[in-house]
């Protein structure tokens, strides 16, 4: 196996996992053995895809022309969503709090620089991610 197939088969890969660990948030994991942290299966699913796809993006030796074309427009898009982004999460916590959803908006004193860190950088690697296979998906076409 070429690079170049390597480079779209780890790109699977990493889709797969990055879809697992947000069906993971939504879904209680598997029922572990007495005395197994539920952390170990959190960790099993988001590991591969934090770890992954910066990989991937940097990996530039690894794509050919059709993958760079793809690469270049799914970095278009990551860009314009951290833009995006941060509107769009404080947008929805204040709709939220208007619904009664959230008694209240958490403070930036009460949320932690590393959280909101963690989410945007996962948020933006994955939405680069998602980007990428759209348009592959769609040169393939």
């Amino acid at each position: 196996m070429d690079r170049h197939r390597l480079y779209f088969l780890l790109m699977d890969v990493a889709t797969f996992f990055i879809v697992a660990s947000l069906v993971q948030l939504f879904v209680d994991p598997p029922k572990m053995q007495p005395g197994v942290s539920e952390n170990i299966w959190h960790s099993i699913i988001g590991f591969p895809a934090l770890l992954l796809p910066p990989f991937l993006i940097l990996a530039r030796f690894m794509r050919d022309e059709f993958a760079q074309a793809c690469w270049e427009k799914a970095a278009a898009v990551t860009v314009a969503g951290l833009v995006v982004l941060p509107l769009v999460g404080l947008f929805g916590l204040s709709l939220l709090q208007s619904l009664a959803v959230m008694e209240r908006v958490p403070t930036l004193d009460e949320v932690s620089g590393r959280a909101v860190f963690v989410f945007m950088w996962g948020a933006l690697i994955h939405l680069f991610i998602f980007a990428f296979q759209f348009f592959r998906w769609r040169g393939a076409r």
